[in-house]
């Protein structure tokens, strides 16, 4: 019974098809930074103007990332517009993700670094996700908060896309990281939904009700489950 939104297929600059968290062979997509590679999702990808709600994706940053204009590197997820905003940013917090932790820019001119995570990140496959609302933001790591503060709400501007594996534009900034199941709803998800996406027990468009899931990438697919749920 989930409430969701499919077909919100993004334009492809370059990623490729790569093994998902599980192993899968084509199940993710990887991106390389020195290439430039991002997927480009048109209208803001759910973002746009949203006062509240979540982000969910599955990440993989692997070797050297690359800065961005702001002191951050590797961004995975970005919305720029040139000389207008900055919005929703996950990136990291140093160029080695042996060392980094994982940083959420939530909204500005550019977005300043609002939560910083706690915990380093290595070169595995982690959960990430983001809910925020006017009176709280948080950032969490494999199911498990990272950390929270009081962000502004997100900008609105119907032609700046959503970037995936990057921050576009004057962000300049890209990843080499492997993404999967990249997901984001109108409304933040409680602390338990999210532990269940990052143990597998849920995938993004299981969560009906009030939420709608603007599912972008990935086959929801569980680590004991046959059947693909492919956008």
């Amino acid at each position: 019974d989930a409430a969701a939104v499919r077909g919100l297929d993004g334009t492809m600059h370059g990623p490729i098809p790569a093994a998902d968290r599980n192993g899968v062979i084509g199940g993710a997509l990887a991106f390389d930074g020195a290439a430039q590679h991002w997927v480009q999702v048109d209208g803001g990808g759910g973002l746009d103007g949203a006062t509240e709600g979540a982000i969910s994706l599955w990440v993989r940053w692997e070797g050297a990332q690359r800065s961005d204009c702001c002191g951050t590197f590797g961004a995975v997820l970005a919305r720029q517009g040139n000389g207008l905003f900055s919005d929703n940013i996950v990136a990291l917090d140093s160029a080695d993700p042996e060392t980094a932790r994982v940083v959420w820019r939530q909204s500005g001119g550019p977005a300043p670094p609002l939560i910083v995570g706690q915990r380093v990140v290595g070169s595995s496959w982690h959960h990430v996700a983001v809910t925020f609302s006017a009176m709280s933001s948080a950032l969490y790591l494999d199911g498990a908060l990272e950390g929270s503060a009081s962000g502004n709400p997100m900008h609105q501007n119907g032609s700046v896309p959503l970037s995936l594996g990057a921050w576009v534009g004057d962000g300049a900034g890209y990843a080499t990281a492997s993404l999967d199941d990249v997901a984001v709803w109108d409304q933040p998800l409680a602390a338990d939904q999210i532990a269940e996406l990052a143990a597998q027990a849920r995938t993004p468009l299981d969560f009906g009700g009030p939420e709608t899931a603007l599912y972008f990438a990935g086959d929801g697919r569980l680590l004991n489950q046959n059947e693909l749920l492919r956008t």
